[in-house]
This record gives C-alpha cells, sequence and structure tokens, in this order.
C-alpha cells in the first residue's frame, strides 16, 4: 500500500515547522490506517493550561505531644535555638509545612531569641 500526502508549511525554510507537520502527519496516517481515534492532540494540550487544584493545602498540626514532634521537629527547633535564630523566624519557617499548636509556638517564643 503506498500513498503521498503533501506537507504544506508556511516557511519551508523552517525545520521546526516542518518537522512539526511531518509528525502530525504521520501520525493521522498512522491513525487513520489503522483505524484509531485520537484522545487529543498536541495543539488542544498545548492551548489549555494545566489545571490548578482549588484545594487547599492541608498541612499536618504539630503539638508537643505529637510523634511528629518528638521526631525531627524537636531537633530542628533546638538546633535554631543553639543557633540563635529569632523565634519569628523558626516558627515562619516551620509554618510554611505545618501547623503549629499554641504549645509548639509558646515553646519557640520562651527559649529562642525574640526579634529586636
Amino acid at each position: 500500500m503506498q500513498s503521498d500526502y503533501p506537507i504544506n508549511v508556511k516557511d519551508a525554510g523552517l525545520p521546526q515547522q516542518f518537522g512539526s507537520a511531518l509528525s502530525y502527519a504521520r501520525r493521522y496516517g498512522i491513525q487513520s490506517i489503522l483505524n484509531l481515534s485520537a484522545s487529543d492532540d498536541d495543539g488542544q494540550m498545548a492551548s489549555n493550561p494545566a489545571q490548578v487544584s482549588k484545594e487547599p493545602i492541608v498541612k499536618e498540626k504539630i503539638t508537643m505531644k505529637s510523634t511528629r514532634w518528638k521526631g525531627k521537629t524537636e531537633n530542628y527547633v533546638i538546633s535554631q535555638i543553639k543557633a540563635n535564630k529569632k523565634s519569628d523566624d523558626i516558627i515562619n519557617e516551620l509554618s510554611k509545612s505545618l501547623e503549629l499548636a499554641d504549645d509548639v509556638v509558646q515553646f519557640i517564643k520562651d527559649n529562642a531569641g525574640t526579634a529586636e
């Protein structure tokens, strides 16, 4: 079996346009020979921006009694206190990934330096 399929591009001197047109022709030629349907075409995917989830990110809440606190978080906070980090800086850093219970915040404020 043989057929001819003309490949038309606006500027034949641009290899990217020719390559894109050639890929398109091959893809749809093979789909038509094998009687396959296309789920979506690259142009359609490129024209629709990725969908961003509107669900809020749920942060893990830690307390002084939680397992997460007793592990790495407590050691991290103590190392930051020993490095003379300000309490607000420690709290802000942890708050990026965790929801801090009042007892954790109070512990940090009681033991770390304050902003001057």
